[in-house]
């Protein structure tokens, strides 16, 4: 049975249709829930793009600068901080997908379910290739149900993904800092790219009124 708005006749005016069934808004009804959404979405999605950008300037000095090598200490701190907050910007994103939408083969996948396995060792190696695309694809398909047909994120993630575990590789057993600082740098480029363009999708379905 479909878990759209129309099938919940117990749910009063204002109820927030991308929360569970039977629960609603804490206050001021679905405009105060999108609102907030949106507003720690852009707000992650923000404070990653300058952890982000200072890893990419770190290594690049570190690049040009090798006989400073305190330097890598930059884009390393930088990359690590973008990593967490990331992650929280994931679960943010997840949260704005409608409620039928947020499951994983077929169990329901809350926010906090999506980001804490990322925290989980040896299974976030496998978690950090199925949660970026589960979210671009979740998106991009409820967005063609809606007749707006994008270009698809899956491949960006994965790379993203794939460069992230080799950049991680590449710190721990490389010892050149300029080859260090490069391996750091190049999943932030993928992680931006992928960051940028989810949330320009995520406005769109913002803007969109739920589905019936």
């Amino acid at each position: 049975m479909s878990l759209d708005a129309s099938s919940r006749p117990s749910e009063p005016f204002g109820t927030n249709p991308y929360a569970p069934p039977g629960v609603y808004a804490r206050s001021g009804g679905d405009a105060t829930h999108r609102v907030d959404l949106e507003a720690t979405s852009v707000a992650w999605a923000t404070t990653y793009y300058v952890a982000a950008a200072l890893t990419i300037l770190g290594s690049l000095l570190t690049v040009v600068m090798p006989d400073v090598p305190l330097l890598l200490l930059v884009p390393l701190f930088a990359g690590f901080v973008g990593s967490i907050v990331g992650i929280f910007w994931l679960g943010r994103a997840w949260a704005q997908l409608p409620y039928e939408r947020r499951k994983f083969n077929g169990a329901p996948l809350t926010p906090l379910g999506i980001t804490g396995r990322m925290f989980v060792p040896v299974y976030n190696l496998y978690w950090i290739f199925v949660a970026p695309r589960a979210l671009c694809f979740e998106l991009e398909d409820e967005l063609r149900q809606r007749n707006f047909e994008m270009p698809m994120l899956s491949g960006i993630a994965m790379t993203a993904s794939i460069a992230q575990l080799v950049a991680q590789a590449v710190s721990r057993f490389a010892g050149e800092p300029a080859l260090t600082a490069l391996a750091t740098a190049a999943p932030a480029v993928f992680w931006i790219t992928l960051v940028m363009q989810t949330e320009r999708r995520l406005a769109m379905l913002r803007s969109l009124p739920p589905a019936r």
